[in-house]
C-alpha cells in the first residue's frame, strides 16, 4: 500500500504535469486549460485537465481526462480508492467518510478533491473526493447566462464556483477551516508552491518564500482584463472583478462587489448605480416596493404607492371621487370629502362655498323663503320678498306708482304721490323740486311773472349781466359782490337770472358796467344800483345801492345810458350828454355836450359820445384812448379825426367805433391785442387803426382786454386776451385779429362783454354766454367751469 506521504508527492507531481505549450492562454485562443506559467495546454492530460482557458487540474490515480473533466474509469483497491470511488459516485455519501478513515482513504480523498470539487464539510480528504464528484455535475452545466463572465446563479446571487469558499464547486458547498476553494475544490494550500503545486485563485506563488500569498504577481494571476498592481488585481476604471472577468460597474448581471444579479420586474428595467441594484419603471408605471405597477392618475392628481400597487392623491383644493379628483368648490362634488352633487331648487343654479352646497337664483328670480320666486322688478327698483313671493322697493329718489318706480322729481308724479303736475305755461317745462310742482322756462326764455318771456335787450358788466324782457321786466345774474343784481350783498352770486322786482315791468332800457347796473323806465327816468363809492348810482351819497334808486341829479328825460368802471354817462332826449361818479381824470366833462348826441360810453377813466357821425372823447389818455394822436388827458371832448362812425364802443383803456362803411377802427391800449391790429409798436396806438376782416359790422363792444363785433349777418367775432375762453373759439389762445365765435354764425341781434366773459342776445330771445364762470357770470346754473364756447343762459 502506498504511504500517505508518497501519495501526496505523486498527487502534486501529477497536478503540475505539463502538456506541450500552446498559444498565449486566453479564452479566445485556448480551448484547453492554462497552467501556472499562463501557457495554454491541450487540457486532455490527467496531469493538466481542463477547457475554455480555465486553470489546469491534475486527476487522481486511475482517473482520466475526458472533455476537460477528470473521470474515474475503475475502482481502486486501496481504502483511498474505495473512498474516492464512493465520493465520485455519491457526492457526500459514506464512501467519502470511509475513505478518510484509512491511509488509502486519505490519499484517495486528496486526489479526489483535486479532481472533483470538495465536500460540504471538507473535514477529510475522502470527503473532498466525494464532494468534488457531486459538485462537478453543476460546474459541468456551464455559466448561468444571467450572470457575468464565468459566474453561475446560487440563489439570487452570481458566484464563482471555482473560488467561492461558501459555494465551492457547487452551490452551498462551504470549505472547512484551513481550506481554500481552488478551481472548485476545497483544499489546503501547498506548503511549497514552487515544487508542491500551484496556488488557488486569488493567490500567487512567492518565489522567495515559496508560499502562496494572497494577491497577484502577474496579470495572468488576475481576472481577464485586469492588471496586477502592487500584488493587487485592478480592473479598468468603471469595472470591477466578478469571478475570472472584469465587468462594468453598471452591469445589472453583476452589480457591486457581491456581483449581484439585479432583478427586473414586469414593466420595468433593472439598473445598477453606485454598486447597488435599482429599477427604472416604464412610462405610465411607478416603482412601488420593487414592482412597477401601471398608474392611472386623473387630472389634478398625483400618483403614490400603496404597497406594490399604484394609487393617487388629489391636489390641494380637490378631493377624491371614485377614480377622479373633483374640485372642492364644484357643485358637482361640493366639499373636501363628499362626491354627491348639489341639487338646487327650481329656477336656481348650484353653488359651493366653504364646502357647503348653496344656490343662486336665476336672473329675474329672487331667494324668498327657501325658494326662487319670479320677480318683475321695474326700472329704478330693487327686488324684495313678500313671504315666498317676490316684490320690489323703489330706489332712493323714486317712489312706486302701480308697477313702476318714478322719480320724485318727475313732473309726471311729483313727490311721493302719483299725481302729475299741472301743465307748464307756454315756452316752459314742468318741474318737480323737493316734492313740489313748478315749471322752468325753456332755453331762450326767462321767467316774467307767471309766464316765460324772451329777452329784448342785453347789458354786460364786469362780472355780471342783465336782460330786459319782452314784458318790460329786468333779470340779472352773476356776481353780487356790490349788489349789482339788486339783492343784498349777503348773497354773493346767482348762477341763474334773478328778477329786479323793484323796477316792475316798465323798463325801456337796461345798461351795466363795472360793478353796477342801471335802467330807464317808461317815464324816461333812470334808476341805478350796485357799487356807489364815487356816487355813480346818481342818487346822492356813496353807500352801496342794494335795490334800484332813482337818479335825482338829472331830471331831463334820459334816452340811453353808458356805465363805466366808476362813473356813468347818459344821453338825454334832447341829445345832451351828462355824466356822474368818479371824475379823477376829468371823465365827467360837465355840460360839454348839450345836443346832438345819440350814444355815450364810459370806460375806466375816460368817456366818449357819438354826436352825429363824430366820435368825441375826454378824460384819461395815458394809453391814447382818446384817439387824439397824443397821450395828454382832456377835460373837454376831443373829436377823433378821420373817423366817421355810426356806433361806439368804450373799453377800459381803449375805444372802438363802427364806421359808416361798416368797417371798424380802434385806438388806445393794445396790451392783449384788443385793437384787432397785429404788430402795434409799444402796445398802444394814440390814433385810430383799421380792424381788417371779411365782415361788415353793425355793432361793437369793448371790455377790459378783449372786444367783439356783430356783423350784418348776425355773426359774432372776438379778439384780444383769451385766458378764460372769452373769445368763444373753443381755445384759450389769444387772438390779435377778429376770430369767429363757435356756433354764432347768424341769428345774433346784440352783444356784450365783461372783464373775462362775453354774451350774445339771439333773435329768438335767448342769451348765450362764454368765458370765465368763477362768479356764475355765465348764468347756466353753474359757478365753476369756464366755457370755451357759448352756452345757454337758463331760467331760474
Amino acid at each position: 500500500m502506498l504511504t500517505r506521504s508518497w501519495l501526496l508527492v505523486l498527487s502534486f507531481a501529477l497536478l503540475f504535469g505539463c502538456s506541450p505549450p500552446q498559444a498565449q492562454c486566453r479564452a479566445a485562443t485556448c480551448s484547453g486549460c492554462c497552467d501556472e506559467q499562463d501557457q495554454c495546454q491541450l487540457g486532455t492530460s490527467p496531469s493538466a485537465c481542463g477547457q475554455n482557458a480555465r486553470r489546469c487540474d491534475a486527476c487522481v490515480l486511475g482517473a482520466v481526462c475526458a472533455l476537460g473533466v477528470c473521470t474515474v474509469t475503475s475502482t481502486s483497491t486501496g481504502g483511498g480508492g474505495a473512498g474516492g470511488g464512493a465520493g465520485l459516485a455519491g457526492g457526500a455519501a459514506a464512501g467519502g467518510e470511509a475513505g478518510g478513515a484509512t491511509a488509502g482513504g486519505d490519499a484517495g480523498g486528496v486526489a479526489g478533491g483535486s479532481a472533483g470539487g470538495g465536500t460540504a464539510g471538507g473535514a477529510s480528504a475522502g470527503g473532498s473526493v466525494g464532494g468534488g464528484a457531486a459538485g462537478g455535475s453543476q460546474r459541468d452545466a456551464g455559466p448561468d447566462p444571467r450572470c457575468a463572465g464565468t459566474l453561475v446563479t446560487c440563489g439570487a446571487s452570481c458566484v464563482d464556483l471555482d473560488a467561492d469558499f461558501s459555494n465551492c464547486g457547487r452551490c452551498g458547498n462551504a470549505c472547512g477551516p484551513g481550506l481554500v476553494c481552488n478551481f472548485g475544490t476545497c483544499r489546503a494550500l501547498p506548503p511549497d508552491c514552487v515544487t508542491g503545486g500551484g496556488c488557488a485563485p486569488g493567490y500567487f506563488c512567492n518565489p522567495t518564500t515559496r508560499a502562496c500569498q494572497a494577491g497577484c504577481r502577474l496579470a495572468t494571476d488576475c481576472p481577464s482584463g485586469a492588471t496586477c498592481s502592487n500584488t493587487a488585481c485592478v480592473c479598468p476604471a468603471g469595472q470591477h472583478a466578478c469571478g475570472q472577468r472584469c465587468v462594468s460597474d453598471s452591469a445589472t448581471t453583476s452589480c457591486g462587489s457581491r456581483c449581484e444579479l439585479c432583478s427586473t420586474p414586469t414593466g420595468g428595467t433593472a439598473t445598477c448605480s453606485n454598486g447597488a441594484c435599482g429599477i427604472t419603471c416604464d412610462q405610465g408605471r411607478r416603482l412601488c416596493s420593487g414592482a412597477c405597477p401601471v398608474c392611472s392618475t386623473p387630472a389634478n392628481g398625483s400618483d403614490v404607492c400603496s404597497g406594490t400597487t399604484c394609487d393617487f392623491t388629489c391636489a390641494t383644493g380637490f378631493h377624491r371621487c371614485q377614480s377622479q379628483c373633483a374640485s372642492n368648490v364644484s357643485p358637482m362634488s361640493c366639499g373636501s370629502s363628499s362626491c354627491t352633487p348639489c341639487v338646487p331648487p327650481a329656477n336656481a343654479t348650484s353653488t359651493c362655498d366653504g364646502g357647503a352646497c348653496g344656490f343662486e337664483c336665476l336672473s329675474g328670480f329672487r331667494f324668498c323663503s327657501g325658494a326662487c320666486a319670479a320677480c318683475n322688478t321695474p326700472a329704478n327698483a330693487t327686488a324684495t320678498c313678500n313671504g315666498a313671493s317676490c316684490g320690489f322697493a323703489c330706489n332712493t329718489g323714486y317712489h312706486a306708482c302701480s308697477t313702476q318706480c318714478l322719480s320724485n322729481t318727475s313732473p309726471a308724479s311729483c313727490g311721493t304721490s302719483c299725481t302729475p303736475c299741472p301743465a307748464a305755461p307756454a315756452n316752459a317745462t314742468a318741474t318737480c323740486t323737493a316734492g313740489t310742482c313748478g315749471w322752468r322756462c325753456n332755453p331762450g326764455f326767462f321767467t316774467c311773472g307767471a309766464a316765460c318771456c324772451p329777452a329784448t335787450e342785453l347789458a354786460v358788466g364786469w362780472d355780471h349781466a342783465c336782460v330786459r324782457l319782452s314784458d318790460g321786466s329786468v333779470s340779472c345774474w352773476g356776481s353780487n359782490s356790490h349788489s349789482q343784481l339788486a339783492i343784498a350783498t349777503s348773497t354773493l352770486e346767482a348762477n341763474l337770472p334773478q328778477d329786479v322786482t323793484a323796477l316792475g315791468t316798465v323798463v325801456t332800457h337796461v345798461a351795466a358796467g363795472g360793478y353796477g347796473s342801471c335802467a330807464i323806465i317808461s317815464d324816461a327816468g333812470a334808476y341805478c344800483w350796485g357799487e356807489n363809492d364815487f356816487g355813480q348810482a346818481g342818487s346822492g351819497g356813496t353807500a352801496v345801492r342794494t335795490s334800484p334808486t332813482r337818479i335825482t341829479a338829472h331830471q331831463s328825460p334820459i334816452a340811453s345810458l353808458g356805465v363805466g368802471r366808476s362813473h356813468v354817462c347818459s344821453v338825454t332826449s334832447t341829445g345832451a350828454v351828462r355824466c356822474w361818479g368818479d371824475n379823477s381824470a376829468g371823465q365827467l366833462a360837465f355840460g360839454a355836450i348839450t345836443a346832438g348826441a345819440t350814444e355815450a360810453g364810459a370806460g375806466s377813466l375816460h368817456s366818449c359820445a357819438l354826436v352825429g357821425t363824430q366820435v368825441r372823447c375826454w378824460g384819461d389818455n395815458a394809453f391814447g384812448q382818446l384817439g387824439a394822436g397824443d397821450f395828454m388827458a382832456r377835460t373837454a371832448p376831443f373829436t377823433v379825426p378821420q373817423v366817421t362812425a355810426r356806433r361806439l364802443a368804450t373799453g377800459s383803456n381803449f375805444t372802438c367805433a363802427v364806421l359808416e362803411d361798416a368797417g371798424l377802427a380802434c385806438w388806445g391800449s393794445n396790451a392783449s391785442g384788443q385793437l384787432g391790429t397785429p404788430g402795434v409798436d409799444g402796445g398802444v396806438s394814440a390814433s385810430p387803426l383799421p380792424v381788417v376782416g371779411p365782415w361788415a359790422a353793425t355793432a361793437a363792444v369793448a371790455g377790459a382786454l378783449h372786444a367783439c363785433l356783430l356783423t350784418t349777418q348776425g355773426a359774432v367775432f372776438c379778439w384780444g386776451t383769451n385766458a378764460w375762453g372769452q373769445l368763444g373759439d373753443g381755445t384759450q389762445t389769444p387772438r390779435a385779429v377778429p376770430t369767429p365765435v363757435s356756433g354764432l354764425t347768424s341769428g345774433v341781434v346784440a352783444i356784450g362783454v365783461g372783464f373775462d366773459h362775453s354774451c350774445a342776445l339771439l333773435a329768438t330771445g335767448g342769451v348765450k354766454c362764454w368765458g370765465r364762470n368763477n362768479q356764475s357770470q355765465l348764468g347756466d346754473g353753474t359757478n365753476a367751469a369756464n366755457r370755451l364756447v357759448p352756452v345757454d343762459v337758463l331760467s331760474r
